[in-house]
């Protein structure tokens, strides 16, 4: 089924599928980005990307008027959607690494322009949205780890 984009928001930044509202979440506080696409072929659940690891969007070109919003994390390009205004993908895609860069850094990072320390900010953990975690029996030679986060 063709992951095609309903919606985009910046306030948080999430992205919704036509089929499955709310399957990209970027957390505020943490960078941590929380994916849940539902079923289908070729999509993720209970995955969580660390902004630690510089995970960057961008706006690819597909067929016809489409393009296609790509998270891109240690190497692996995922595609997250598509969608036909690529303006509005390019915009939802240079705020989203904007927060993802800031979230990135490394604690006790300095920027380079800055004369005055650090101000010292709490860690907040990357699952402060997770409700619980629960485990799936093996069926065959599979098991399953599930995630439960409160919804946008």
């Amino acid at each position: 089924m063709e992951k095609r984009i309903a919606a985009l928001s910046t306030d948080p930044h999430t992205v919704s599928l036509t089929d499955r509202q709310c399957s990209l979440f970027i957390d505020p506080k943490s960078g941590s980005i929380f994916v849940d696409e539902g079923d289908g072929e070729g999509r993720m659940n209970g995955i969580v990307f660390s902004p630690g690891n510089g995970p960057s969007f961008s706006v690819r070109h597909s067929t016809g008027p489409d393009h296609r919003l790509v998270l891109d994390y240690c190497g692996i390009e995922y595609v997250v959607g598509v969608s036909d205004d690529d303006n509005e993908l390019r915009r939802w895609a240079e705020s989203a690494n904007l927060l993802l860069t800031a979230k990135g850094k490394p604690a006790g990072a300095r920027e380079p322009t800055r004369s005055s320390p650090p101000c010292r900010r709490k860690v907040e953990p990357p699952f402060d949205r997770v409700k619980g975690w629960s485990f799936v029996p093996p069926s065959g030679d599979w098991a399953e780890l599930q995630l439960e986060y409160v919804e946008c």
